[in-house]
């Protein structure tokens, strides 16, 4: 279906997107990457999922994923800075 319009600051909503969209793909090296969203229209809330083949996230990484300025510490991702 259609999603509906998202209120918000668009440079962040952009730098989200962009972010989600670039690390998908700098850690799939081969096979896909699939993004969907979804409104849940009763917490007022859009719900973006990315699914790849990707490397993947420790589970260390994982607890912290969502604190502000977390990047996972390995080679891989150093060499894309």
């Amino acid at each position: 279906g259609k999603l509906p319009m998202v209120i918000g600051d668009s440079y962040k909503i952009t730098q989200l997107l962009y972010n989600l969209v670039t690390n998908a793909a700098k850690f799939t090296s081969s096979g896909s990457i699939q993004f969907s969203a979804r409104a849940d229209q009763e917490r007022k809330m859009l719900e973006i999922d990315v699914t790849d083949t990707g490397k993947g996230i420790s589970q260390e990484a994982l607890k912290k994923i969502f604190e502000p300025f977390q990047q996972e510490e390995n080679k891989d991702s150093r060499s894309f800075q």
